[in-house]
Order: C-alpha cells, then structure tokens, then sequence
C-alpha cells in the first residue's frame, strides 16, 4: 500500500490497488469479481506427503523432498496451482513418488535430471496421484455449486449479485481443473 502526504480535502477521489489477484481472492477479500480476472484462477490440489522408508537412503531422501519445495510428515500438504505453476506441482508430485521408491538419491547432484527420467510406472503413478487430486477438487465444487441452486428465500439484488459471483468464481476454477486435467492426459 502506498501512503501520500498529500492534504486531502472533502469530495477529492482517493484510489486503491486492490493488486493482481485471480477473481476467488478479489470475492473473498474485497466481494466483487472482474469480468476477466488479470490473473487466472487457481485452485488449491493436495499433495500426499511420501512415505519415506526407514532404510539408510531416509535422510537423503528426506532432504532431496524437502528441496524439492515438500514439508516432511504425514499426511497431505496443498499448494495453490494455476494453469503457470501446474508443472511445479506435477514436479512436486514426481518428487513424492521418487521418495517412496527404492531409487537410490545418495549420489544425485541435480534434482531435476532425476525427476525428469522417472520409470514409465512412476510416471503413471503420479499420474494417477494428480488426477485424484483434481477429481477431488472438482468433486468439492460440484458440491459447492449444489448449494447455488438451491431455492433461497433472499431475492435481494445484493443477494442475487452475491451468486453470480460465487458463481464465476466457481465456473473459472472448474474450467481450470478441467484444464489440468487435459495437460495431465496429454503427458
């Protein structure tokens, strides 16, 4: 946010950035959408955090995911994906599987060599990994969009507005995951 010393008088205009952020944010922040948003939708993905064996590659492999850009424990971490930052969530997804396998890290120098030579089955496992993910995200908004049509007993104009927005909102975030999953099926 910019400050001006400016002395400002009765009537003057004041102006705010609201910044580049894709529609969902501009509706949860601020409760208005744009009809083209400056930045395109996003959407959050989960990502299982890889079991690493107990063995004696654990440590290296512990520090090749966390470089990698994961977060170690159990469970799922999300990270915030648009159609640009897709291919870093597909090399997070290939770094989970790489984790859980038998391949030995111990002496890889460059993290992205190895992650772009998996095995045609790790390929297709994270393949799967990603396309439940979005299947799930997608399920979520169906149920979502189930409560917009549901008959309301407000008819204001605010509230009418309100839903339209919800509803762009929602309708960019599924156009993007059926997006993803279109690059995804395109590997």
């Amino acid at each position: 946010m910019t400050l001006t010393k400016a002395t400002l008088t009765s009537g003057d205009e004041i102006l705010q950035s609201y910044g580049e952020k894709p529609n969902s944010m501009l509706l949860i922040d601020y409760g208005f959408v744009l009809p083209k948003a400056a930045i395109p939708a996003s959407t959050s993905l989960s990502i299982k955090l890889p079991q690493i064996p107990e063995d004696e590659q654990m440590s290296c492999k512990q520090k090749f995911w966390v470089s990698c850009g994961g977060r170690l424990g159990k469970g799922e971490m999300t990270m915030e994906v648009n159609i640009q930052t897709f291919p870093q969530y597909l090399r997070l997804q290939k770094a989970a599987v790489l984790c859980e396998s038998t391949i030995n890290l111990e002496n890889v120098d460059e993290k992205v060599l190895i992650l772009e030579k998996l095995d045609p089955n790790m390929e297709e496992l994270m393949k799967q990994r990603c396309h439940h993910a979005i299947q799930h995200a997608l399920k979520r908004l169906q149920r979502l969009e189930s409560l917009n049509t549901s008959e309301s007993s407000v008819a204001s104009e605010v509230a009418v507005a309100a839903e339209r927005c919800c509803v762009q909102v929602l309708r960019e975030e599924q156009d993007l995951l059926e997006e993803l999953l279109s690059h995804l099926s395109e590997r």
